[in-house]
């Protein structure tokens, strides 16, 4: 049996092209470093799409761990449960990411963005 708090594959968008309409036509909340951009899901379960590109992190590892921390804090989030897409862009910043403001940031992205769909 699956997790509860697992990221199932029915919670991802299948390649870039897939997040594309959301990415189109979704509302944007913006942080220091991120963008979160969420639309109503197509499929009535929330799904998430990360974009972190080399000029965010030159190397692989950094934008693995830190799409790895954008999972695990969508993960563990209640907005995973109300059926939103949602895309996370990173914006270039300069100096190396901290995961911790990322997680903390995303935290309080997805917090506006519940908000946002319950109105």
């Amino acid at each position: 049996m699956a997790s509860p708090e697992g990221f199932a594959r029915r919670h991802r968008f299948r390649g870039r092209e897939a997040f594309a309409p959301v990415i189109g036509s979704g509302t944007r909340l913006h942080s220091a470093d991120l963008t979160l951009i969420v639309a109503p899901a197509s499929h009535g379960v929330s799904r998430l799409g990360v974009s972190i590109g080399r000029r965010v992190a030159p190397k692989s590892t950094v934008r693995n761990y830190l799409k790895r921390v954008v999972r695990e804090s969508f993960r563990r989030h209640p907005a995973k449960l109300l059926g939103l897409d949602l895309v996370v862009l990173a914006r270039p910043i300069k100096g190396r990411p901290d995961p911790l403001l990322w997680a903390r940031a995303l935290g309080e992205l997805l917090d506006r963005a519940a908000r946002v769909s319950r109105s």
